[in-house]
């Protein structure tokens, strides 16, 4: 007969009881060393379950003691209850212990064990953070009827087991014959689809732009990722033309961009626009008053040019001897170049007038707008006609030719198209709705940013924005312009070899990932993805070095990559909201206000104060759908002032505070 002694001790190791386990001919028994009438039933090893508690490591938990000494001997932290496997056996006490940790139970492959794993998973899946079930068959090795894990170590040793539990405790939702409960709690699901949208890292900045764009974003109380992207859109206008990435042989990235910023009214994108695209204004407004003169003489010359040039024309059609003359005129004129005023920005135009503006400075313009205005002209606001070519090849530099009837026509060579858009929510679902731009190809070439909202939380008194950083930024945008100006050559920025490693890593997972893509938008978003990260990782480049280095670094091409995801989890997630359900898009907007709030304890009162345009049975429908996904939880109230009971209070998630205010 052999003989086992498992000691159960309190927290302080203090020994309260022995549990003696004696087997004969294959036959186990059990018994005590006392009565445990008034013995705390504590958890086998507490002491270490409480130190592996604190240590925040995996808690395993067996059906018995053998079992959680096997795991002890690999290393890892592991407990049971006193009185072994079957259906209530696991104790109600036992449930706080566990608040906030992560258990991963191991059952024996017998109905006692299978029991004994479901009463605690119904147990601590309340307040654990997650249960793991780990059925030992899916390993694949023969065991017992009632095989446990101590067999399966007996069987293929301790390294080739503790590798298995390694794995599951990496990815358990990976591993075959493992089952995770998590607790909603601490894993809230979303409210829409399965994207979360990440925070926007202001480290993926250059300094300049970084500095200046958490200044501006405290300043004017904004997120720090609205300025950031408006910022973005200016040097990449800028730098259009002039600068282009060589990603590969015969694959080259010219830096203009398409950016479409998503927010409330009242989130205050028009300060914002004005004060980051102020630097092009001003530099615009310089160079037309130091060049007024050659503005003016030009333009005379040009008239006086076109003036006799009509004389002549009629004098050809009667005297066949004036024809060479007429054609020698005709040739100065089409050389003959008008200087006009610079415009490098423009707002409410068609897309006709945006084509002869850039003919007249340097075939580049950029489109910025606060309230949409141009987009929905190229969507046929003011006709029945949409003209998003223009916009197509503006993006991909191509040529442009606008052929009119009343005058002339107008041809770009490369058109450098820039587009910076900011409007409400709904507008941009829209068009993101929009079956043409869908189509056409046109939504997969837009950046999307849905900065977080401020609404709720801004003060009265704020720091002013610092001078030195807004002179800074400024400074690097006339830089940018007089450079340009100054030299029409075209730089060609390659990539070092550890940021073309990068690139090419990002280009195959982003190749598997257009091969599982089930939505036409996603993958036609998908398919243009890396080109889009690779202008991004051109305008951070320019942004740090404006005249010299035309080497692309690993760093700036990992933060690109990086935007890269960000806006490709904006873009799935604004998809997904497009299709939304009314009820679902309540309960994301109550969300928000609850985030705004900053409560932690909620009424049921004041909840519903919070849904004052819908109906009761809507308000119970968006709380309870709040409830379900693990957002709030329904808390006993405390009694009011004159002792009567009141309503249902809520607690609010804490992890709401990382929930996208879009």
């Amino acid at each position: 007969m052999e003989t086992f002694i498992y000691k159960y001790r309190d927290e302080n190791s203090k020994v309260l009881y022995e549990k003696i386990k004696e087997v004969k001919e294959g036959e186990k028994s059990f018994r005590f060393d006392k009565k445990l009438d008034n013995c705390p039933k504590v958890l086998y090893r507490y002491p270490e379950l409480l130190q592996g508690l604190k240590e925040h490591r995996i808690i395993f938990i067996t059906e018995g003691e053998k079992d959680v000494d096997t795991l002890r001997s690999m290393g890892f932290t592991a407990t049971c209850n006193f009185d072994g496997g079957g259906s209530g056996k696991w104790r109600d006490e036992y449930d706080s212990i566990f608040t906030n940790a992560t258990v991963a139970i191991v059952s024996d492959i017998d109905e006692k064990g299978r029991e004994l794993a479901q009463d605690v998973i119904s147990h601590l899946n309340k307040v654990a953070q997650c249960v793991i079930c780990i059925d030992i068959v899916a390993y694949g090795e023969k065991l017992p009827a009632n095989g446990d894990i101590s067999d399966l170590v007996q069987a293929v040793g301790k390294d080739a087991v503790r590798s298995w539990l390694d794995a599951i405790i990496d990815s358990p939702k990976d591993q075959e014959g493992v089952d995770v409960y998590p607790n909603l709690w601490y894993h809230p699901n979303p409210l829409i689809g399965s994207v979360a949208i990440p925070e926007f890292q202001s480290k993926w900045l250059p300094d300049i732009i970084r500095n200046f764009s958490e200044s501006l974003a405290a300043s004017v109380q904004v997120s720090v990722e609205m300025v950031a992207c408006i910022a973005l859109s200016v040097v990449s206008f800028i730098a259009s033309k002039h600068y282009v990435i060589l990603v590969r042989d015969g694959w080259y990235e010219p830096s203009n961009i398409f950016t479409i910023i998503a927010a409330e009214s009242g989130e205050r994108k028009s300060a914002v626009m004005s004060k980051v695209v102020r630097p092009l204004l001003q530099y615009e407004s310089q160079w037309n008053k130091e060049h007024e003169g050659e503005i003016l003489r030009s333009r005379i010359e040009h008239k006086n040019m076109e003036k006799a040039l009509a004389e002549l024309k009629k004098k050809s059609l009667l005297d066949e001897t004036s024809q060479a003359a007429y054609d020698e005129a005709l040739r100065s004129f089409e050389k003959h170049k008008e200087l006009h005023n610079k415009q490098l920005v423009a707002d409410d135009v068609t897309v006709e007038k945006a084509v002869t503006i850039m003919k007249q400075n340097n075939e580049k313009l950029m489109i910025v707008s606060s309230e949409n205005s141009f987009l929905s002209t190229a969507l046929g606001r003011y006709s029945n006609q949409p003209n998003i070519d223009i916009l197509l090849k503006g993006y991909s530099v191509e040529m442009v030719s606008v052929d009119r009837q009343t005058r002339e026509s107008d041809h770009l060579d490369h058109a450098f198209l820039t587009i910076c858009v900011a409007t409400q929510p709904y507008v941009a679902k829209e068009l993101y709705a929009n079956e043409l731009f869908i189509r056409r190809g046109l939504l997969a070439r837009f950046l999307l940013c849905c900065p977080q909202s401020t609404i709720g939380n801004r003060s009265f008194d704020v720091p002013p924005m610092d001078s030195k950083l807004s002179k800074e930024w400024a400074n690097l945008c006339f830089n940018l312009l007089r450079n340009i100006d100054e030299s029409d050559c075209k730089i060609i920025c390659k990539l070092s070899q550890e940021a073309k490693g990068k690139i090419s890593e990002f280009y195959e997972a982003l190749e598997t990932k257009l091969g599982e893509d089930d939505n036409e938008s996603l993958r036609a978003f998908d398919a243009k993805l890396c080109g889009h990260v690779c202008r991004l990782a051109l305008i951070l480049h320019v942004s740090e070095y404006p005249s010299a280095n035309d080497m692309i670094s690993k760093e700036n091409m990992e933060h690109a990559i990086e935007m890269g995801w960000y806006f490709r989890d904006s873009f799935i997630a604004m998809m997904e909201s497009i299709g939304a359900d009314s009820e679902t898009q309540h309960a994301v907007n109550l969300l928000k206000r609850l985030k705004a709030s900053q409560q932690k304890i909620i009424s049921a009162r004041d909840l519903g104060r919070l849904m004052q345009s819908l109906s009761t049975e809507q308000r119970d429908q968006v709380i309870a759908r709040l409830v379900n996904t693990g957002w709030i939880r329904p808390i006993k109230p405390n009694q009011n002032a004159l002792g009567r009971k009141r309503k249902m209070d809520y607690e609010v998630n804490p992890l709401l505070s990382s929930f996208p205010s879009k």
